[in-house]
């Protein structure tokens, strides 16, 4: 696991530029730890889904785990195999952290207009 962690952030640290957004959330990621944000992507995942539900829920505010917030991300949406985190919205496009909850080692699905990077 934190070969994967460790790959992420030196992957983050490369795509970024000083102080952008996934230069933060690589620093952000180290702080609050991927074995935290993915446990509470777990939770956060089992309480939305113990039943049948949409394909995509936007999450209030009120309802992100706390190593959700430290990354302040502008909206968090639910994806029936993760969590997004967008961390910049800009013309109808998103980009930012795809969360999979411990458990769920599957590939998050690209979109046109989403770009996230798996943890």
């Amino acid at each position: 696991m934190r070969t994967r962690v460790g790959s992420l952030l030196v992957l983050l640290g490369s795509l970024s530029g000083c102080g952008s957004p996934r230069e933060r959330a690589g620093e952000t990621l180290q702080k609050v730890g991927a074995d935290q944000l993915r446990a509470d992507a777990a939770l956060l995942y089992k309480n939305l889904f113990a039943s049948t539900g949409p394909d995509f829920t936007l999450i209030k505010q009120s309802d992100w785990p706390a190593s959700f917030r430290v990354f302040a991300p502008q909206q968090v949406g639910a994806y029936r195999d993760g969590f997004s985190l967008a961390l910049e919205r800009q013309g109808g496009l998103e980009s930012g952290l795809y969360v999979i909850p411990n458990q769920m080692e599957i590939e998050p699905r690209s979109a046109g207009r989403a770009q996230f990077e798996r943890i």
